[in-house]
C-alpha cells in the first residue's frame, strides 16, 4: 500500500498557498498597488533625496487598473484553482 503524504495528495498546503494568493490578491486589488510608490517617496524625502527623476525612454510604473488586471487577477485566478485542487 503506497501512502501519500497529505500536501501531495492536495491537503494543507494547496489550500494554505490558495488562501494567501487570495487574501493578497484582494488586499493589492483595494490598495491599487499604490503602496510601494508612496513608501519610495517617503523614504526618498527622508533621505533628502528629490522626487523620481523623469528619464526618457523609462517605463511609468502600473497604474491602478493594470496593477488590477496584470497582478491582483491572475493572484485570485491563482488562489482559486489551488483553493479548488485543495478538496
Amino acid at each position: 500500500m503506497h501512502v501519500v503524504p497529505r500536501a501531495a495528495a492536495g491537503g494543507g498546503r494547496l489550500r494554505a498557498h490558495g488562501l494567501s494568493c487570495l487574501l493578497l490578491g484582494c488586499l493589492i486589488a483595494i490598495t491599487g498597488g499604490t503602496e510601494s510608490r508612496q513608501v519610495t517617496t517617503d523614504a526618498r524625502a527622508l533621505l533628502g533625496a528629490g522626487p523620481d527623476p523623469e528619464v526618457p525612454g523609462c517605463l511609468a510604473p502600473l497604474g491602478a487598473v493594470e496593477t488590477f488586471l496584470f497582478v491582483s487577477v491572475p493572484l485570485l485566478v491563482l488562489g482559486s484553482v489551488l483553493l479548488d485542487a485543495s478538496r
